[in-house]
């Protein structure tokens, strides 16, 4: 599943270091393969070798403007990039999330403003302007929503004591993701 790979990808983003996913397609019908083209336009650097894909993170990530109705399983992702980018990003086209596990827009706003990031909600977006960076620990809220905990993961990395309150719900599609985790941003 390349949308739960972007989330390991992204801690490469978030921190402005190199992550290598194995076993990335290289063609494929998945929407989270949309990934590699937003963190590029965010300043990412990637490079494929063989069935692996190697993201490394800028010094500083920038806003973008995306559409991501037809990958908006990425929100989330995205959505915890822009906190940590320079300037605004609008995220678009992706009203229909609100009917999933939660309604995903106004969940991602309210966290988002716990984290004293500047965030407007809109019926299709959200459009986000990064925020003030490792400003000390929060406690996230997952909504039991899987994707929800992807967002607090990422944050986290540069907010250290933030935590989110709901770990195992990720289990409903990746259930090692916490070990995996661990394994990553402690290694």
């Amino acid at each position: 599943d390349l949308t739960n790979a972007s989330v390991f990808l992204a801690a490469g983003a978030a921190t402005g270091g190199c992550v290598t996913v194995p076993g990335w397609p290289g063609s494929t019908l998945q929407p989270g393969a949309r990934f590699l083209d937003v963190a590029e336009r965010m300043g990412c650097t990637t490079t494929r070798s063989g069935e692996a894909v190697t993201l490394s993170g800028p010094g500083r990530l920038r806003g973008i403007d995306v559409d991501l109705h037809d990958a908006s399983e990425l929100t989330p992702v995205v959505a915890a990039l822009a906190a940590l980018a320079e300037g605004t990003t609008r995220i678009t086209g992706i009203a229909h999330i609100r009917g999933h596990e939660t309604d995903r827009l106004s969940a991602l706003a309210a966290e988002l403003r716990k984290l004293g990031v500047a965030v407007s909600e809109y019926h299709d977006g959200l459009e986000i302007t990064g925020g003030p960076r490792g400003r000390g620990g929060v406690e996230l809220s997952s909504y039991a929503d899987h994707r929800m905990v992807h967002f607090a993961a990422i944050v986290a990395l540069d907010r250290p004591g933030t935590g989110v309150d709901d770990l195992a719900c990720v289990s409903k599609t990746m259930p090692d993701f916490p070990r995996l985790w661990n394994q990553l941003v402690t290694t």
